[in-house]
């Protein structure tokens, strides 16, 4: 999980360096052939729009770090889910759910 500051899709530095080291992960043997979503999310602070199209953003930044990292642009998709999508037992405004995620997909 990658967090984000308020209204920011721009990756912090430990993002940064957490994003490294799953790069890496996804080119070796083992991931090299697998395929991931890349989820956006955001708090609830602000409106649903607004919020949907930053979560897209947050989203296609990790994407681009990673494929910058020689990760294949063709084993990524990536979704913005807005705030739809809290983290399990947090508020809807907690700051952890300024967050981006990665799913297999296959």
């Amino acid at each position: 999980m990658l967090s984000f500051e308020l209204n920011s899709a721009e990756m912090t530095a430990g993002a940064k360096d957490r994003a490294k080291v799953f790069a890496q992960a996804l080119n070796t043997p083992e991931l090299r052939n697998s395929r991931f979503l890349i989820e956006g999310h955001t708090d609830s602070v602000g409106g649903r729009a607004a919020n949907r199209e930053l979560s897209q953003r947050r989203a296609q930044s990790v994407a681009d770090f990673l494929v910058a990292q020689g990760v294949d642009r063709s084993r990524l998709e990536v979704q913005g889910f807005g705030y739809d999508q809290p983290l399990p037992g947090k508020p809807a405004s907690a700051d952890e759910n300024r967050r981006v995620e990665a799913a297999l997909i296959s």
